[in-house]
């Protein structure tokens, strides 16, 4: 027996009225577009990581509206975040905003799971600026194994956001678990150990840029394989983590 998954992703843009959108609580919504639409529409669910590229703003409970920030005037326009490996075995955490308002400080939080994060450093923002501003931050002592970046980025009054997550791999990945096939087209296999068959399992998807691009939570259920679906991914290299209660195991694969 397996358990399938598929995956929820789209790029196209969501409107419509109460409810509408991705409104379920077991996937998050990978698109890098603009989602608006009325109550309970878009990301209106706060405990999952966002991985679109673009401000999400909405009305009541769309986007990162409801959670996040308020209503109106964008705080703070990032043209990008990175996360990159130096040769130091240090990380760069590099970012740039192409204005701000009431702008007060940007935490750095990193997990090895991209569920739970932790405060690892701060910087202070620009405040109010029409200019472009860069910013940098050096993770000295990153974990072994699979390190997700975010920021918070905290308004004068309070009110923050959070960034994407971007994904560094310390080390080489495991192949403790079997996935095949690997190349893989429309669906990808991940065998169980027995020890992870009764464990709730989370299992985070991230391309070559280090961009999450999907994260499923799976309940244990005894079953010994996994099946995700890849229709809806692009051709590429990806990497799948496996997170359980005994485990923490990341593998390279091919999409064609």
């Amino acid at each position: 027996m397996c358990v399938g998954i598929t995956a929820a992703q789209n790029n196209a843009i969501f409107t419509g009225g109460n409810g509408d959108g991705w409104i379920g609580t077991t996937f998050i919504q990978p698109g890098s577009n603009i989602f608006t639409g009325g109550n309970g529409d878009g990301w209106s669910i706060d405990n999952f990581l966002q991985p679109g590229d673009d401000i999400f703003t909405g009305g009541i409970g769309d986007g990162w509206s409801s959670a996040y920030r308020p209503q109106g005037t964008i705080p703070v326009n990032f043209i990008y975040f990175t996360a990159q490996k130096k040769e130091n075995n240090s990380v760069s955490v590099t970012w740039k905003t192409a204005q701000e308002m009431n702008s007060a400080y940007f935490n750095i939080e990193r997990s090895i799971d991209a569920l739970h994060y932790n405060f690892i450093g701060k910087v202070r923002a620009s405040g109010n600026s029409s200019l472009p501003a860069e910013y940098i931050f050096i993770d000295k002592e990153p974990l072994r194994g699979t390190n997700y970046y975010r920021l918070k980025q905290v308004d004068i009054d309070g009110h923050f956001i959070y960034t994407p997550s971007r994904f560094v791999q310390f080390g080489e990945a495991s192949a403790v678990l079997k996935f095949y096939p690997n190349p893989a087209s429309s669906f990808l296999n991940i065998e169980l150990t027995e020890a992870m068959k009764n464990e709730d399992k989370v299992i985070n998807i991230s391309n070559i840029l280090g961009v999450v691009v999907d994260q499923l939570k799976i309940k244990s259920n005894n079953a010994p394989v996994i099946r995700i679906d890849l229709g809806n991914y692009m051709k590429g290299v990806y990497f799948i983590q496996v997170v359980t209660l005994s485990a923490n195991i990341t593998q390279s694969v091919l999409i064609q």
